[in-house]
């Protein structure tokens, strides 16, 4: 695998503004370029289930930056988004992980690539069907679970997704 895959999700607010704003400042970082985005969909909480529904997405990146530096990079969105971390797996107006850097496996108090929960996900694994390369789709298609419901929310796609970015940057609407 040659890119970097992300996954956004948000359950409080404007959620899908919310996933929007956080990729609009992914895509500011000039090191950063966005190869694929996947639907939008909506997706029961886990861990913690006394919460609202959220909405989630993958996308697929190529970026300069190493593995650190992208982790830093997307805590400094979240933070700039004001996520508040209260409750383990609670809600949250954004979340940004990193699932899969390239080929490359990090075991680290601070960062763990592969994610170490994406197989238990469908909220990452189903998204991350409509980015990933054809010959994968076997094996992330045998991880599905049966529970952790995911309905579509929105198809979406990466033109449509720059449109809307630049209607959020003309507006001046960040948060």
């Amino acid at each position: 695998m040659d890119d970097i895959i992300l996954s956004l999700g948000s359950n409080i607010g404007d959620r899908e503004k919310n996933l929007k704003t956080a990729l609009y400042h992914i895509i500011q970082n000039p090191c950063i370029s966005l190869v694929a985005v996947s639907n939008i969909y909506n997706t029961e909480p886990v861990g913690y289930v006394d919460q609202g529904p959220f909405l989630n997405l993958c996308v697929s990146i190529q970026t300069t930056l190493n593995p650190y530096e992208l982790l830093s990079s997307l805590q400094n969105i979240e933070r700039l988004m004001q996520r508040e971390r209260n409750i383990r797996w609670g809600p949250r107006n954004i979340d940004i992980d990193i699932i899969f850097y390239r080929d490359e496996v990090i075991n680290e108090e601070n960062l763990i690539i592969p994610h170490p929960r994406y197989k238990e996900r469908n909220f990452v694994i189903i998204p991350l069907l409509d980015i990933c390369e054809k010959a994968l789709i076997p094996k992330f298609k045998s991880m599905i679970r049966q529970e952790g419901r995911v309905e579509l929310y929105r198809k979406f796609n990466l033109n449509e997704l720059l449109e809307e970015v630049k209607i959020i940057q003309n507006s001046k609407i960040f948060l």
